[in-house]
């Protein structure tokens, strides 16, 4: 579903939104995502410790079902009868030609903008499903006697704001006379370099608030990417942003599973949490690294 999702939206974003309001607009849609986790991690949570982890599923797959229900009446049934006659009314669409519709993969895959966006994309990725696949275990065995529903929630409740806020300062930036590259460079920067200083930092940090602070920052610092290398696509190729954030966002989907087992491979032979942290933040600055040379908020086809 994602798959379809993220590029339907970015394809509607770049379209009919003006540059200087994308940023706000696509962080505050995106925010829902980690509104998912945070509901994920406070009810799942609790669910599992009562009922077991089948009904963490069982709940999940009803509330999507309710959900899409309660979508599907309010925004087909409740609006049918409102814009059949005018569909009906219209004539038939003239036949326009497919060749401006088409995306310039040719030209596009030779373009150093378009790689920065996938290797940055795929780096902050690799940083974000770590937190998110690794958290849990993490706290289990430092901090025993922590409560699952704090750790699973307190990161995603400072995501939320992060987000918004970074699309709200990007926005604002443009506004006030900053370049759409600058401004993405910048909010990749606090992405990026934020999450590897943090990811760093927790290596040295024995308390549970400590290291629970900076789990919360280094996922705040997440949020930004949504204002930064997420709503690119539509800088750089605002006619095809659906198909271009489709490339990137499979290249971002690979360290779900390699990153996420690269980084039990490296927990199991050093035994070292810090190892993984710090093999993670180095991933991020590389991808920092990339992004700042290559990236751009021009358009380029």
């Amino acid at each position: 579903m994602g798959g379809f999702h993220y590029p339907g939206f970015s394809s509607i974003i770049s379209r009919k939104v003006p540059e200087q309001e994308r940023s706000l607009t696509y962080s505050v849609i995106c925010s829902g995502s980690h509104l998912g986790t945070l509901l994920c991690g406070s009810l799942g949570s609790v669910i599992l410790e009562t009922y077991g982890w089948q009904t963490v599923f069982y709940f999940l797959g009803i509330s999507g079902l309710c959900w899409m229900l309660c979508m599907r009446y309010m925004l087909i049934n409740r609006h049918r009868k409102k814009y059949l006659p005018v569909i009906l009314e219209k004539k038939p669409p003239a036949v326009v030609s497919t060749k401006d519709s088409k995306t310039p993969w040719v030209t596009l895959f030779f373009k150093s903008a378009f790689w920065s966006l996938i290797v940055g994309h795929f780096c902050e990725n690799n940083a974000f499903f770590i937190l998110l696949s690794w958290l849990p275990t993490y706290f289990h065995e430092n901090f025993p006697d922590a409560k699952g529903w704090v750790f699973n929630v307190v990161p995603w409740v400072v995501t939320i704001p992060s987000s918004i806020f970074g699309g709200w300062l990007a926005d604002l930036m443009i506004t006030k006379g900053f370049s759409v590259t600058f401004v993405r460079k910048f909010m990749n920067t606090i992405t990026m370099l934020g999450t590897a200083f943090f990811l760093v930092v927790i290596s040295f940090t024995t308390s549970y608030a400590g290291a629970l602070s900076c789990m919360a920052l280094a996922v705040a610092c997440c949020g930004f990417h949504n204002s930064g290398i997420l709503v690119n696509p539509q800088d750089i190729a605002p006619k095809h942003a659906g198909s271009v954030f489709g490339i990137m966002n499979m290249a971002g989907a690979i360290p779900g599973f390699i990153g996420v087992y690269m980084a039990g491979h490296i927990l199991e032979v050093t035994k070292s949490w810090s190892a993984v942290f710090n093999q993670t933040a180095i991933v991020s600055v590389f991808g920092w690294i990339v992004y700042t040379m290559f990236g751009t908020g021009k358009q380029v086809i």
